[in-house]
Parts: C-alpha cells; structure tokens; sequence
C-alpha cells in the first residue's frame, strides 16, 4: 500500500493494533517529478508502539508507480471510487491482460515490469460494493475481468470482507 493518509493508512495501523505481522509499502521513491517528500511522515507512523511498515518497496516514479500499484499482491481490495482506487483497478486489469498472455504480440513478464510484482493465476479483485451505486462494476468492466480470468469478488460488508478473505488466503 501507499503510505499516505487516508483509509489505507487506518485500515494498516489496525491490522498492526490486531497482531498483523508485516504490513509493505509501495513508495516510488526514485521519482523526480513529484517526489514523496509528503509521504514521509506516514512511513514513519506507528501503532502501538509499532512501526506499521516493515518494508518499504521502491516502485520507480509516480507513473509506473500508477500502473503496476495494484499488482503488487495476489489481490486487490477496492474501497471507493476516487481517481486514484479506479485508476489503480483499470490499470491493474489492463496490464494483468498483458503479463498473463491476454494480448497478441506482447511478451512481458511481471519480474521484468518489477522485481516485486506478484499478481499470478490466481489474481483477485474484490469490490466493496456498499461504494458502488449498483453495488457493482459495469458489465463492460466484469467481462474484461471474466476475460482475462481475473477473480471478481463482491464484497457486502466488514463481515462478508473477513470470511471472504479467509477463503482466498486458503488458496493462496
């Protein structure tokens, strides 16, 4: 995750008050552009006496980091519809389809993309569908996933998130 303010950040420190064991960011630290001097203080937060990041992973600049943030895990969890979240989740999708083979002509590994991405044949997506008007994606948007063989999880409730992602850490 980013370490910057926002729900990421809390959803982090109480992972850690709850006994999480290793919370990673993804910075783009090499970047020159922006930089991420305004990220600093959130890498350095704590939970409980805790540091909440135990690895911090240099993504590039803040465009690659854009692209390739949501293949970093086995799994993406969308909470909201900022620019941001959906920019992440539409660029997760597209270049999934094209590491996993999913576009003629194109023949690019993870590794080669960054050492550190890890989206494999089990890749999901889930959805906190309270955010969604619907309550879920566009249909354009469930068969591209469907496509490219990306799990679509709907997500209905802290509850629902738990069990769900109990299921998928027993697979993984």
């Amino acid at each position: 995750m980013l370490p910057d303010d926002g729900i990421s950040l809390e959803l982090a420190k109480l992972y850690k008050q709850n006994g999480g064991k290793r919370v990673i960011g993804v910075v783009p630290l090499s970047d020159k552009t922006f930089g991420t001097k305004h990220l600093e203080q959130y890498m350095k937060t704590e939970a409980n006496g805790r540091k909440v990041f135990d690895e911090i992973i240099d993504s590039g600049d803040w465009y690659k980091h854009d692209l390739i943030k949501a293949l970093f895990g086995d799994a993406c969890l969308c909470l909201g519809l900022s620019p941001g979240t959906e920019g992440e989740r539409q660029y997760g999708i597209y270049l999934y389809k094209l590491v996993a083979g999913f576009k003629e002509g194109v023949d690019v590994s993870m590794k080669k993309i960054h050492p550190e991405l890890r989206a494999g044949k089990n890749y999901t997506i889930f959805i906190y569908a309270p955010f969604y008007k619907a309550g879920k994606l566009s249909e354009e948007d469930e068969a591209y996933c469907k496509k490219f063989r990306i799990n679509l999880v709907y997500i209905k409730n802290p509850e629902n998130l738990r069990k769900e992602l109990e299921k998928f850490s027993r697979k993984s």
